[in-house]
């Protein structure tokens, strides 16, 4: 029950006032879901890649898959490799 400032007149709560405010209180709970909602999926917008921007910032060649990834990769050159004393090359990439 919501008090609605008659008790000085003799006048009981007002039982209206409660319905009244938990349809606001659902309304405005549905409105802010629906709009987290719709940004969520706004957000998540399918956007095309370009693999010649991405390999010019990256400094390498990047190629492009059938499903839209990009992918990049350059050889470590900080981890040397000796076997028997022999330097091995990178075979990655």
């Amino acid at each position: 029950m919501v008090w609605d400032g008659r008790k000085e007149a003799g006048m009981a709560f007002s039982r209206t006032g409660t319905r009244e405010w938990t349809l606001w209180i659902v309304a405005i709970s549905c409105g802010l879901a629906f709009g987290l909602a719709a940004s969520a999926s706004a957000a998540h917008a399918v956007r095309e890649l370009d693999a010649e921007s991405i390999g010019q910032a990256a400094g390498v060649k990047a190629s492009e898959g059938a499903d839209g990834t990009v992918r990049i990769a350059w050889a470590r050159t900080d981890v040397a490799v000796k076997v028997d004393g022999v330097s091995l090359r990178s075979f990655a990439g």
